[in-house]
């Protein structure tokens, strides 16, 4: 039995003597807890209560170590995280000396410092530290998110390095890894609703994410309007919640009419999979730096047809798929453009759901747990 320590940013707060944390990595640790072995969880205490998208650990073999939060916009918060600092040092260092292997989650600030820390120690040896932002951004970002790729291209921490995408001059210890966002089960039961769904009218579009400017919810809006202007019979659904949620529901209002888009506020996970079987599009116009965005293989899984911006890893994986649209623009028009081009030829957009659903095998849990296994030698004794 494997020993591992994974190290995050990832918020988790208690209730009733139990933890909770962020849904989509609560998933990943558990799946690797189930195939791996015994896991501690360092990542960041919150005094608020769960949210929504907050899930409980369902391993027993999971073991939470949660350490005070730091960071945020002020001069003081980005201070206090070096303050925090020899905290999340003893921390980690306590947990190195008992594991086989680790997996630190970056970028973020405890990962920064993880990684460091990796670099003057020998233990353990079996290293793997995940990238899950944009690997070549083109504009502007944090200054320890280029500190924490400029670390990893070098190999100071020693560790295999797995990012979304393929990069030039991408050296052998970056290893491109695709996110995994369902069991196989649930693959099962997309690809028959996939494989019976047709393109009629009205075309169904489904928003999924947070309710954030970068995410490109309101430019969706603004897609959906020029599709009506167009003649299309259309709707769109826009699932997750988030603190520009009252604006966007006001601009919707104000530009197209209450009745063609409803607002479904936060989904839970097997609730969006039911949304993403009536859907015929995954409309994602977003400008954040993510590398790729989980709800696009969620959306190809159950034969909804991507139309994503162009960013990070998004045009390769869409182009190597043969499924959906990356476009490369920003201006509403463009995504409507994409949707049109589909409903003109539904056809093609049959034979790009059937691609979607062959390449959506490789985001099951159990695909990526084969591939962490491989990349770490961990079937062989630790």
């Amino acid at each position: 039995m494997t020993r591992m320590l994974v190290v995050s940013h990832t918020d988790h707060s208690r209730e009733g003597g139990v933890w909770y944390g962020w849904g989509p990595t609560v998933r990943e640790v558990d799946a690797l807890a189930a195939a791996v072995g015994d896991v501690v969880h360092v990542c960041v205490a919150s005094p608020e209560p769960p949210t929504g998208a907050s899930l409980p650990y369902r391993s027993g073999k999971v073991r939470v170590s949660a350490v005070p939060g730091a960071g945020g916009s002020s001069l003081w918060d980005k201070l206090r995280v070096f303050v925090r600092f020899p905290g999340y040092a003893q921390a980690i260092l306590r947990e190195l000396s008992r594991v086989d292997a680790v997996h630190i989650r970056a970028p973020a600030n405890i990962s920064l410092l993880a990684m460091v820390l990796l670099a003057f120690v020998r233990r353990p040896t079996k290293r793997w530290i995940k990238y899950a932002g944009n690997w070549q951004p083109q504009g502007r970002e944090p200054l320890s998110y280029r500190f924490q790729r400029w670390w990893l291209e070098r190999n100071f921490a020693r560790a295999k390095v797995t990012v979304n995408g393929r990069w030039p001059e991408q050296p052998p210890h970056i290893v491109t890894f695709p996110n995994p966002c369902l069991t196989e089960e649930q693959l099962k039961s997309a690809h028959a609703i996939a494989r019976s769904k047709r393109l009629y009218s009205p075309a169904k579009l489904l928003f999924a994410g947070t309710l954030l400017p970068e995410k490109g919810a309101r430019l969706a809006i603004d897609a959906f309007q020029v599709l009506r202007e167009s003649g299309v019979q259309a709707e769109l659904a826009i699932a997750g919640d988030g603190p520009a949620r009252l604006e966007l529901e006001d601009y919707a209002r104000r530009k197209v009419g209450p009745s063609d888009i409803s607002f479904l506020g936060y989904v839970a996970h097997m609730e969006l999979f039911r949304e993403f079987e009536y859907a015929h599009f995954a409309i994602l116009p977003s400008s954040s730096s993510e590398g790729w965005p989980k709800v696009l293989g969620e959306g190809m899984a159950h034969g909804a047809v991507p139309i994503a911006s162009a960013v990070s890893s998004i045009p390769q994986v869409l182009a190597e798929a043969g499924c959906g649209r990356a476009v490369a623009s920003f201006d509403p028009h463009e995504y409507a453009r994409a949707i049109l081009d589909y409903l003109e030829e539904p056809e093609r957009w049959r034979r790009e759901v059937e691609a979607g659903c062959a390449y959506a095998e490789r985001f099951t849990y159990e695909a990526h747990v084969q591939r962490v296994k491989d990349l770490l030698g961990l079937d062989e004794n630790p």
